[in-house]
């Protein structure tokens, strides 16, 4: 609940997930407005689609993310400029703690798949994993927060577990 986050931890997913992509894309727009030519690739998430309660402000800031972009591709969309949002399910970083599986790819291998969809459609998973999983996004939103509350508790309690064996090493 949002009440109960550290205000610094809110304040810094918030600034993490919005204020670069901002600036960035500004930054390196003019450039490519004079080339006529250019990629910008800007990473959103599944839980921008869903309700997830304890994660507001996460799913929200990667709201912003799909929203932002989708308005750019329609301002520049005679540029000569591709602008896509990639929006995985879990991805196996050291941040997101998840383990490697047949849904959670590598990063490496999600960059290799999500990077083969570049000028082919604007907002996609970026791989056929998470697409799958994105067919989930189609139930009614009742079913939607309960699964992702189920996901969620237990994706919390495989992180406690390994920092515990962590620890014991």
């Amino acid at each position: 609940m949002l009440h109960k986050v550290d205000l610094q931890e809110n304040a810094d997913i918030a600034i993490v997930n919005m204020i670069p992509v901002s600036i960035l894309t500004a930054a390196v727009l003019p450039q490519m407005v004079k080339r006529n030519a250019g990629i910008i690739v800007n990473i959103s998430s599944g839980a921008a689609y869903v309700k997830c309660p304890q994660v507001a402000t996460y799913g929200a800031s990667k709201a912003y993310v799909n929203h932002f972009s989708s308005i750019l591709r329609l301002e520049y969309e005679n540029s000569g400029i591709t602008i896509q949002t990639l929006c995985p399910g879990y991805v196996s970083t050291n941040m997101s703690k998840v383990k490697v599986s047949l849904m959670a790819l590598s990063a490496k291998a999600y960059a290799q798949s999500a990077i083969r969809t570049i000028g082919i459609i604007p907002e996609t998973t970026g791989c056929i994993q998470h697409q799958l999983q994105s067919l989930a996004f189609a139930l009614p939103e009742s079913l939607m927060v309960y699964f992702a509350k189920l996901e969620l508790e237990k994706t919390k309690l495989a992180i406690n577990e390994r920092e515990k064996a962590a620890k014991q090493q």
